[in-house]
């Protein structure tokens, strides 16, 4: 699994960014995308959005 985290409270622009950096570098070092994308939140609604822990999660496999 291919990740990228993040910090916020992840907008649909954020996560377009993020994805496209994410299939930059998995790109940039031989890999395939296996899987679709998913967003993992860690931290409740009321902490502060520069407290807030994000991920993108995509599966890879080697080319």
């Amino acid at each position: 699994i291919a990740v990228i985290r993040f910090s916020f409270s992840p907008k649909m622009e954020m996560i377009k960014k993020y994805e496209h950096s994410l299939l930059e570098w998995i790109d940039k070092e031989n890999y395939i995308v296996t899987g679709t994308l998913q967003l993992a939140r860690y931290n409740p609604p009321f902490i502060p959005g520069f407290l807030k822990r994000n991920e993108l999660w995509l599966e890879v496999i080697p080319k």
